[in-house]
């Protein structure tokens, strides 16, 4: 979009410079399809970062053991994601579906280079705020560490701390944490997933 803006702008400029009266002496002016691809901005490519993308391509089964009161059984939720790069391999989508339809969420991925981390957001259908989820990688222990930060349903805000432990290339291992006031740090969800 913007490189298109880029060549709109400089193909009107162009178009402009070639209207005015110019003197004699005066340099014709540029090509204008070549003032403009000059003026456009580069289209940014995968580095190394994005290669931890191919990794997670795929269509995975999902079961959620989910702690919503201590002291008592968890719920446990079971489904499918499937996670796919975007053309131009600079971010990636999740889509996570619950085998019985009770829950939808959606998570879009990507390599923050100036801030040299992994930035997303993840909206579900059990909450009406987005999260913005931002997270490092730890290469020698393949494990991904996340904060997920948003807005809980009672309108205050809230935190997770979600670490994604890459066991092998076909399971993922997620333990979900948050502070909760009187209990300290504790464990709200764990996730295994498999690749089919």
């Amino acid at each position: 979009m913007m490189r298109r803006t880029a060549l709109a702008f400089g193909l009107f400029g162009a178009l402009l410079l070639s209207r005015m009266e110019l003197p004699q002496d005066a340099p014709k002016p540029q090509d204008p399809v070549k003032a403009a691809e000059a003026a456009a901005v580069p289209v940014p490519k995968p580095g190394p970062e994005h290669a931890l993308f191919a990794e997670d391509v795929g269509t995975w089964d999902f079961k959620n053991t989910m702690h919503f009161e201590p002291g008592k059984p968890p719920s446990v939720m079971k489904g499918v994601y499937t996670t796919s790069v975007m053309p131009g391999g600079l971010w990636t989508f999740s889509d996570w579906k619950a085998t019985d339809g009770s829950f939808h969420g959606h998570l879009v991925l990507g390599w923050d280079a100036r801030a040299k981390k992994y930035r997303g957001t993840w909206v579900d259908s059990w909450t009406a705020t987005p999260f913005s989820v931002e997270g490092t990688w730890d290469a020698e222990k393949r494990v991904m560490t996340s904060s997920i930060r948003g807005v809980d349903a009672t309108g205050n805000p809230t935190e997770m701390i979600e670490t994604v432990e890459y066991v092998s290339p076909k399971v993922r291992k997620a333990t979900f944490r948050m502070e909760v006031p009187e209990l300290g740090k504790i464990v709200i969800m764990e996730s295994e997933s498999t690749r089919r």
